[in-house]
């Protein structure tokens, strides 16, 4: 998506993929898998080599790194000797130590910028070595996520990844949920016979569709990861769908609780919400006038970097 935004801006344009290079990553077959594990160091080495050497016949006027966990800070600083501005753009956060390692704890300081959803982190990224952070929030894509004019299908939906933390919230929940996402295998037998869980990890095209035929889409935010947002919060709204999701700082500065959304503090303002009367269609309504019309596509947020950059 990244290239397409930016080569339809003029912006000559070229992807470095380290899955071409690291089996068991594009391709799941189980032997490439095991080759990955077994030959870790080689094939990171590999990618490192490989990068920079790429860099170094191109010298790009801008590197953008999705994350960089592969990437060794030697490679990292030279890379930040090219002459170009070195840019990282990580959608989780850089100490939470379920989405990093030390090659990028370690390679943060050698970064112009780096650009995050979290804000309220950008005080300790800093004292961390990090030079300049830039806000950019989480987006939808309007290619992917519209209404359907369908009816409903679902009264409560979840779409996300399973966690200890959501089996926790989600079991409190007095009414069955339709869920959709990888790891759900995990979760207890008991939540089982109280949820219809899926463990199909659906496309986005199918998720907004979701979105468009639920009464209800719950949105949980990743609290080990520090989030205050997600992508979710855009998608389901992009799409149509009455959204449920927490009260906090970035919630309330882009949606009104029950005139846009419903938000709430605890599992039990979830559950009051269920058994109350809303006009589903005219706040699914107003709070997709409110994202689509904000400029939150990710088409908004590509140009809202590039304005720094240059």
């Amino acid at each position: 998506m990244l290239k397409k935004e930016l080569v339809d801006r003029g912006h000559i344009v070229s992807i470095f993929d380290f899955t071409k290079i690291v089996p068991g990553i594009s391709d799941r077959k189980i032997f490439n898998r095991i080759k990955r594990r077994v030959f870790t160091s080689f094939y990171e080495w590999q990618v490192n080599a490989t990068f920079l050497r790429q860099a170094k016949v191109e010298k790009p006027d801008v590197i953008i790194v999705s994350k960089g966990l592969n990437l060794y800070p030697r490679t990292v600083e030279e890379l930040s000797q090219l002459g170009g501005k070195l840019i990282n753009w990580n959608p989780d956060d850089f100490f939470n130590s379920k989405n990093t390692n030390d090659n990028l704890v370690n390679s943060v300081r050698y970064y112009d910028l780096v650009v995050s959803s979290r804000p309220h982190l950008f005080q300790e990224y800093q004292e961390h070595g990090i030079k300049k952070s830039l806000f950019v929030d989480w987006y939808y894509v309007p290619e992917l996520h519209f209404p359907r004019q369908t009816s409903f299908k679902y009264d409560l939906t979840f779409v996300g990844s399973w966690s200890p933390l959501r089996e926790e919230f989600i079991s409190h929940i007095v009414t069955p949920i339709d869920i959709w996402g990888g790891g759900w295998e995990r979760s207890s037998l008991k939540f089982k016979s109280l949820h219809r869980v899926n463990s199909k990890i659906v496309s986005q095209v199918e998720m907004s569709s979701i979105f468009s035929e639920s009464k209800y889409n719950l949105n949980l935010i990743t609290h080990e990861n520090r989030d205050y947002s997600n992508l979710r919060f855009f998608e389901v709204c992009a799409s149509g769908g009455l959204l449920i999701t927490e009260k906090n700082e970035s919630s309330m500065s882009y949606l009104v609780d029950r005139e846009d959304c419903l938000m709430y503090d605890t599992v039990d303002d979830v559950n009051k919400m269920l058994v109350s009367e809303f006009d589903f269609g005219a706040i699914a309504a107003s709070g997709y006038q409110k994202i689509v019309g904000g400029k939150n596509s990710f088409a908004d947020r590509v140009d809202q970097l590039l304005n720094v950059i240059q």
